[in-house]
């Protein structure tokens, strides 16, 4: 995963294109954020706990990054899905949802220095950011359309029913046509719904997905 999204950006930049990141605000990845600038607050579809979007520079890429800082979400020991026990974090739906939240409000134009036509998701931590554009363009908020890569289909961010209401989303969205799978909430589904565009990470991963679905 890591390598794929570390080095597409470079590829797409070499290409002409003017690539840009929005990664979560872990711990190591706020302390590594360079010329900070605060960009805009992102409101949460809940109640509790605050969460902005800032622009910098990150070691080891060459164009701005954008990162999703929401310390009451990330700011936590173990790694990005568990505590140190291994235990899943029970809020996870809100964690990834508040990324897509932030990917529309990005397309929504946001940052007055910068705007995507494409917003490029990651399998199903970022699967949200293809419904949530849906839902921001059919508001007429904006134009862009969603690309959605599949790098892991074993891992399809599966969460209760009841935990909908918590992402952000109109509530026509929970329906087999949108989140709603065997009586679930998936994201991996909402980047396969919502995306214009689907892609794998190689030809053999594309093969896997075709005999999955």
């Amino acid at each position: 995963f890591a390598d794929v999204a570390g080095a597409l950006p470079a590829a797409m930049e070499t290409a002409g294109a003017e690539p840009r990141l929005l990664v979560t605000g872990f711990p190591a990845i706020r302390e590594a954020l360079a010329q900070e600038c605060a960009v805009a607050p992102v409101a949460l579809p809940w109640s509790e706990g605050r969460a902005a979007l800032l622009r910098g520079r990150l070691p080891g890429f060459d164009m701005p990054a954008y990162v999703l800082d929401a310390p009451g979400l990330f700011d936590r020991p173990g790694n990005p899905y568990a505590d140190a026990a291994g235990i899943a974090y029970a809020d996870n739906h809100r964690r990834f949802a508040l990324l897509g939240l932030a990917a529309a409000r990005l397309a929504e134009g946001v940052d007055a220095a910068w705007r995507p036509d494409i917003v490029h998701a990651h399998d199903w931590h970022a699967g949200l950011a293809c419904a949530h554009v849906a839902a921001s363009r059919s508001r007429r908020r904006t134009e862009a359309k969603t690309v959605f890569t599949i790098h892991n289909l074993a891992y399809q961010g599966l969460f209760p029913a009841e935990l909908f209401c918590e992402l952000g989303l109109p509530p026509a969205h929970y329906a087999v046509e949108g989140l709603e799978f065997y009586g679930q909430v998936s994201f991996m589904k909402a980047g396969l719904h919502f995306a214009e565009a689907i892609t794998t990470v190689s030809p053999c991963s594309a093969q896997v997905s075709s005999r999955s679905r």
